[in-house]
């Protein structure tokens, strides 16, 4: 029987073409040219993406105290490359749900997205930008499993939830494989841009990487530990203690020491 990987590679499931859209928006973000009007243009004409939006705007993580009414509003609120991110993830997600997203799924991305782009702050090894869009994208292969084996997905979820291991372990333990490996293919099929389908594939196997004796990362590499540290944030502010044992080392690799990402994890825990 073959697996949902290989109906991937050989086409033998009906998975949309490349999202030239969400594509377009992440070529537009690593434009230091990036057009407002356009990316508002894109943003009104669908109703859905508007509605995220304002919603996504509104959230406790983003809230400054000012109600966010209109797509121009948002933009200013959130900056235009964060807007241009979250675009992006909803276009994807959409295309590749038809709209049958799990949100607790979408809301732990936009989480890791936004600490990803604050611990970014304090480190030269990663830009603001690749750090909040990676961070929407990572989990991606979830949902795609979620919507495509949901029988099957629902006894990973059980296995989570009622004995406290990762997606990644249940996955592997109960389908052979995992939302890493689903989402990577997807990303190469897609012509996803190299940094993103790295982390998308590499952000749980990227802990056992910095026992090896590597002095210089590579960018994508650099990419992929600040990811996985902000998942590991976003795990301890609901209370979930996974691979912690593995932080300060990851954080030696980006640079960035306990002490700041105590304040930034802080700074998130005030705001949720």
């Amino acid at each position: 029987m073959k697996t949902l990987i290989n109906k991937i590679i050989s086409d033998d499931i009906d998975i949309p073409s490349q999202p030239q859209t969400a594509l377009e928006i992440l070529s537009l973000i690593e434009d230091d040219n990036i057009s407002l009007n356009k990316l508002q243009e894109l943003m009104q004409s669908d109703q859905q993406i508007s509605a995220t939006i304002l919603k996504i705007s509104n959230a406790p993580i983003y809230n400054t105290g000012k109600s966010i009414k209109t797509i121009t509003e948002a933009i200013n609120h959130l900056g235009l490359h964060t807007i241009a991110a979250i675009v992006s993830m909803i276009s994807i997600t959409n295309l590749v749900t038809g709209g049958k997203a799990d949100k607790t799924v979408i809301d732990h991305s936009l989480t890791v997205s936004k600490i990803a782009s604050s611990l970014s702050n304090h480190t030269k090894k990663v830009s603001k930008e690749e750090a909040f869009i990676a961070g929407t994208l990572h989990d991606i292969g979830k949902n795609i499993m979620n919507v495509y084996i949901p029988d099957k997905y629902k006894r990973v979820k059980d296995l989570v939830f009622k004995e406290g291991k990762s997606f990644y372990e249940a996955e592997d333990e109960i389908l052979g494989y995992n939302h890493c490996q689903v989402g990577y293919i997807l990303a190469k099929k897609w012509k996803f841009p190299n940094q993103y389908a790295y982390v998308i594939k590499h952000h749980h196997d990227i802990i056992f990487k910095p026992k090896i004796d590597q002095t210089v990362i590579k960018p994508e590499e650099a990419l992929c530990y600040l990811i996985r540290i902000a998942d590991i944030l976003s795990f301890q502010l609901e209370g979930i203690s996974t691979y912690d044992e593995y932080l300060e080392t990851l954080l030696d690799k980006v640079g960035i020491t306990k002490n700041t990402f105590d304040k930034v994890k802080d700074s998130f825990s005030s705001r949720l």
